[in-house]
């Protein structure tokens, strides 16, 4: 359009220039007569020239234009361009300044998150050396006061244990992971309910639920001789567990576990709704699981039956070590038929007699018996292996001796571990035996140096029942003791009520009407 409207001025210029030149040449006819074809000629060369040069004019001024525009777009694209540039630089050293930012906050917070920890464990650490120092203060006291005839049987316990603990070596407690694990047994793990593998348990599922809604005045069953033994000598340190609460700042965690069938299942609730709850961790090992019951179905090797229940105890074990290692202190195995004091069993597990021999091994132990247990040690996370329960005399050998596995037994973290990681292949693998109590103390005494301590305590009564409480009031020793399996396997038992230790830790052969009767009496329901 630009081009053109030029072009029509032109034109309209030329007319008029014709216009001019016809009022000039064609007048009168008294006028010079003018060549037609000759003024034609210069009209046409007139024009031509005049077309031609606003032509070029036009172009000159179009190229001109163009030009500019390409300018102006260039600078355009150039500032744009530089816009970018300047915008991408920005943003780049906006971010670099948020990230170095963000960079010190995070060494600033690492840095406080490390000086909390640091002040924090110094500050547990001072709480505990004061605790320690008031434990021993409180011992030393209690030994002044403490009958001759207790000395000397606290003194002789030390003794004893000071030889059980002679060869026992302390080892890196860390958890490490079986090169086998969910391969072969005894590490394959727990099934849930679908069938689906490597199921992992909520052992503080029960820790947490709701207390039971139980009338437990109607539980307390006749005044038989399970009554007068749990009230006349057995009780709850019901004042020892409260004064703990208030003044130990870090109670030892303990995990639980007992081990069925499902036609058992029915003796559950009764363990659920008692004992069961005072545990941190709680869990039942069997053939099937079932979150009602607390249950996991944990395949071994070989038929769920009596006479295997060494393969499944090795399963279970495995199950609890890599599942449960790091969270847990200690940790007590048994079976269905089995009442815990758990209360007593923590208590016990936090005197400085225990954590003297967990921490220092034979050195804990006064060497003469007689004086206050040395509780400093637990260096490098290294620990030793204690195994406790009821010491018993396999066929009356006393190179034999083991734990009962009818009120359970208790084992440390550097004894779960030694079981396991140490000891899974080496430890009669492949038997099939019901025997389980005898092959666990048989592993840890061939392979790891480690025997069932002496758990009586200072007047000779024992800890662990494996029977039920009326049972041990009653129980007189025959005048052959060879004629009855438990004062041969038995050390040094006393009978009547001082058979049963008063902080006593565990009973046996408990069926849920009498267990829940026990739960009444020892829990202060039953006048």
């Amino acid at each position: 359009m630009l081009r053109v409207f030029p072009i029509l001025i032109a034109t309209a210029i030329i007319w008029v220039l014709l216009l001019i030149l016809f009022l000039v040449y064609g007048g009168t006819d008294n006028e010079v007569n003018v060549d037609a074809s000759k003024t034609s000629k210069i009209v046409n060369n007139l024009r031509k020239n005049v077309i031609t040069k606003l032509m070029k004019n036009d172009n000159n001024k179009y190229n001109s234009m163009k030009e500019k525009e390409e300018k102006e777009k260039k600078e355009k694209k150039e500032k744009k361009e530089k816009g970018k540039k300047e915008k991408k630089e920005k943003e780049k050293e906006k971010k670099d300044k948020e990230k170095k930012e963000k960079k010190e906050k995070e060494k600033m917070v690492k840095k406080e998150m490390k000086d909390k920890e640091r002040k924090e464990k110094k500050q547990k650490a001072k709480m505990e050396k004061n605790e320690k120092k008031e434990k021993e203060k409180k011992e030393i006291t209690e030994m002044k006061k403490m009958p001759e005839a207790e000395k000397e049987e606290r003194a002789n316990r030390n003794i004893r244990n000071i030889e059980i603990l002679s060869q026992n070596k302390a080892i890196d407690m860390s958890y490490k992971p079986v090169s086998n694990l969910g391969i072969d047994h005894p590490h394959m793990g727990g099934i849930d309910e679908n069938g689906g593998h490597g199921y992992v348990h909520d052992e503080t599922e029960l820790r947490r639920s709701k207390e039971v809604n139980v009338d437990w005045k109607e539980k307390c069953g006749p005044h038989d001789g399970n009554f007068k033994m749990l009230t006349n000598r057995v009780r709850i340190d019901k004042v020892g567990h409260d004064k703990a609460e208030k003044e130990v700042s870090s109670r030892v965690k303990i995990m639980c576990v007992v081990y069925t069938i499902s036609k058992n299942h029915e003796r559950l609730p009764a363990i659920r709704e008692t004992w069961a709850r005072d545990c941190d961790g709680f869990m039942v090992a069997s053939d099937t699981t079932d979150p009602a019951f607390g249950s996991v179905n944990i395949p071994h090797q070989g038929e769920e039956e009596y006479g295997n229940i060494w393969q499944k105890v090795r399963s279970i074990w495995s199950y609890v070590y890599h599942n449960y290692h790091d969270k847990y202190d200690w940790f007590h195995i048994g079976g269905d038929d089995l009442f815990v004091m758990v209360e007593n069993l923590r208590l016990y597990l936090e005197s400085n007699e225990i954590l003297s021999m967990e921490r220092n091994g034979s050195d804990g132990l006064p060497s003469d018996g007689y004086g206050s247990y040395r509780v400093d040690g637990e260096v490098d996370g290294k620990q030793h292996p204690l195994f406790l329960g009821r010491r018993f005399k396999e066929q009356g050998n006393v190179n034999r001796i083991f734990n009962s596995g009818g009120s359970g037994y208790t084992i440390n973290r550097a004894a779960l571990k030694n079981l396991v990681f140490h000891g899974a292949d080496k430890c009669n693998p492949n038997l099939h035996t019901f025997a389980e109590d005898v092959m666990v103390a048989a592993c840890f005494r061939k392979h790891f140096d480690v025997f069932p301590l002496d758990t009586k305590d200072n007047e000779g009564s024992e800890r662990y029942m494996p029977f039920q409480p009326a049972h041990h009031l009653h129980y007189q020793i025959p005048k052959d003791e060879n004629s009855d399996w438990y004062p041969k396997y038995s050390i040094n038992i006393r009978t009547g009520y001082f058979h049963c230790s008063k902080d006593s830790v565990a009973f046996h052969y408990i069926k849920p009407p009498l267990m829940r009767s026990m739960y009444a009496i020892l829990n202060g329901y039953c006048s």
